[in-house]
């Protein structure tokens, strides 16, 4: 369905020490992911905007960070504008994020998952004060080294919490089989074969019922919409 791709982009995320190398490559893979959710709701379509965007800019920064090593008044450049992208990167994950996580609360309460729309909520909120931290201390001013320390380390934890649940929801919510990607290599033993077999089908009914679930809910939205 795309949370897998969405988890790959995200995971790229991580690489917080150099960002200006891997930005571009997130931003275009959270991008494929989240054409795939567009179908889903309202919240992922729109979060492609901010995906774009920051994919926009990582661009630039890939450019000119590459770039500086084989030309020195671009290498210049870099270092000069590298607090204001820095900043300007995280004034674009805060919306992008938030929108994710406000689409994953809808989705996962349509196919009534337990606890991950309150998680995501509560998420999408805290990561507002993260990236809102983490744009000030990128940017050229004077602050207290217990400041710099505690948004690095509040993002690295922030990343890893969002990789978790975007985890959650790709084994819950993906398509059937989807989780799988290939079979295990069958056991020599029957029984263990045989249990892998009921597992996997009680897996893929849940699955099943969940999307029915999900379509359902969502054609009887539009019905409503028509109706006004």
């Amino acid at each position: 369905m795309g949370f897998g791709t969405l988890f790959i982009g995200y995971f790229l995320l991580l690489n917080i020490v150099k960002p200006a190398a891997s930005d571009v490559i997130a931003g275009l893979v959270i991008l494929l992911a989240l054409e795939r959710l567009s179908q889903v709701n309202r919240k992922f379509k729109l979060s492609r905007i901010f995906a774009a965007l920051f994919s926009a800019v990582g661009l630039v920064r890939f450019v000119m960070f590459f770039g500086g090593m084989l030309i020195p008044s671009l290498g210049a450049a870099e270092s000069m504008t590298s607090p204001y992208f820095g900043a300007a990167r995280f004034l674009l994950l805060c919306p992008l994020t938030v929108l994710i996580l406000l689409g994953i609360e809808e989705v996962a309460r349509e196919v009534e998952l337990e606890k991950v729309p309150t998680r995501a909520k509560f998420l999408a909120f805290f990561g507002i004060a993260v990236r809102l931290l983490y744009a000030l201390c990128s940017l050229p001013v004077a602050l207290p080294a217990l400041l710099y320390f505690s948004a690095f380390l509040l993002e690295f934890i922030y990343v890893i919490t969002l990789l978790f649940l975007i985890w959650n929801c790709y084994y819950m919510i993906c398509m059937p089989g989807e989780e799988n990607g290939k079979r295990k290599k069958p056991s020599r033993f029957a029984f263990v074969n045989a249990y892998r077999e009921r597992e996997e089908q009680k897996e893929r009914e849940m699955q099943e019922y969940r999307l029915a679930e999900l379509k359902r809910k969502q054609a009887k939205r539009k019905g409503k919409k028509k109706k006004k």
